[in-house]
């Protein structure tokens, strides 16, 4: 169809009817029919004018409004709505790309997976088989192209097959919290240790601790004599199996035995702490009566409801009032007949006497009551 610009008082050439007087305005410009075209999710349903040298159609959107748009707009893709798409949240249907069956580096995006933050997310799963959450940005612009494993293999240089000193590194491990790859590595000796592989390649751990194992077999520590290697411990401590002079066996290190700080398998602290009851106890005082004693190891026990109940009933007999000095301040219960010697008396309120702290004191130091 070959259309012109038409003046306003041409307008009544317009109407369905007319539409065939515009073939008389045939001129050079050549306008292609885009009547009933869909473009995003306008429709096109007339013409509508020219201006500038440009043909703008009247188009219904799917929202239900009307609006006219520029056809080179509609046909480049620049406008796909009346403006309803842009008022949407980002991520929604007619908002995003669907990314599925797309391929970003290591990561095969598998479906859709909601949105965050108002951006689509993508399941995808990557070449190590892991799957995994994607930004659509992410995706399209680069950013991520693996689940993570691309990035700690490129981090990390292979050490399999390699030897350092004594030791041939076997597999990977792990990567610790310092973000050190661990390595199992086997030694000479045919013991394994896992090896930092910083340590490797800076030469700082050449054995499973081997090389500077000094040997024990034999040698008497304390009550301890070794009887054979036991491995490494986790710190790359030398272990060895022990009998002690009591007859049990028990894994030490070579450190704590050469050091003095293991004697035994643990029967020595018994032994000292036998040898230490009643007098012999460094913290043993003279001061101190067998009553004082007694009541001092048994204060736990003498804060029971039952002892409670009877000191109360002491202090109430009388009237919370020392027997010897008449003051009424910070009295104690006192028991006349000995606690250890005569535990039939020990909740009886005839055997106890209420006593200030001082006269109690006191009192142990001389002459009992009764």
């Amino acid at each position: 169809m070959i259309v012109v610009c038409i003046p306003r008082y041409m307008d009544s050439l317009m109407c369905p009817e007319n539409q065939y007087i515009l073939k008389i305005y045939m001129m050079d410009k050549r306008i292609i029919d885009i009547t009933g075209m869909k473009f995003g999710r306008l429709i096109v349903e007339s013409y509508s004018h020219s201006s500038d040298k440009k043909t703008y159609w009247n188009c219904i959107c799917e929202c239900g409004n009307h609006t006219v748009v520029r056809g080179d707009l509609l046909k480049g893709g620049n406008t796909k709505s009346c403006g309803c798409i842009t008022h949407e949240p980002r991520g929604t249907a007619h908002n995003r790309k669907d990314l599925t069956g797309m391929i970003f580096g290591d990561l095969e995006v598998l479906g859709y997976a909601g949105t965050s933050n108002k951006k689509a997310q993508w399941l995808c799963v990557c070449k190590c088989g892991r799957t995994s959450i994607v930004n659509g940005n992410n995706l399209t612009t680069g950013k991520i192209s693996s689940c993570g494993c691309s990035r700690k293999h490129k981090l990390m240089k292979d050490l399999v097959g390699q030897t350092f000193g004594r030791l041939t590194v076997v597999s990977f491990e792990y990567v610790n919290k310092h973000r050190e790859a661990m390595w199992l590595c086997k030694c000479i000796c045919g013991n394994e240790s896992i090896v930092s592989g910083h340590n490797l390649l800076a030469g700082a751990v050449k054995s499973c601790g081997c090389s500077k194992r000094i040997d024990l077999i034999g040698q008497t520590f304390g009550r301890l004599t070794v009887l054979e290697f036991a491995g490494i411990n986790n710190q790359g401590g030398v272990l060895w199996k022990c009998e002690c002079s009591c007859g049990n066996e028990c894994i030490t290190s070579s450190h704590g035995m050469i050091n003095g700080h293991t004697k035994s398998c643990g029967c020595l602290n018994k032994d000292i702490l036998k040898s230490q009851v009643g007098n012999n106890n460094p913290n043993w005082r003279d001061d101190l009566t067998d009553e004082d004693r007694t009541e001092m190891c048994n204060k736990r026990r003498l804060m029971t409801p039952k002892y409670n109940i009877w000191r109360h009933s002491v202090f109430s007999r009388d009237e919370y009032t020392c027997q010897i000095c008449g003051s009424r301040g910070d009295i104690q219960a006192h028991h006349i007949k000995r606690w250890a010697n005569h535990p039939e008396l020990r909740y009886d309120i005839n055997n106890g006497v209420t006593l200030c702290k001082k006269c109690h004191k006191e009192l142990h130091k001389g002459k009992r009551i009764a």
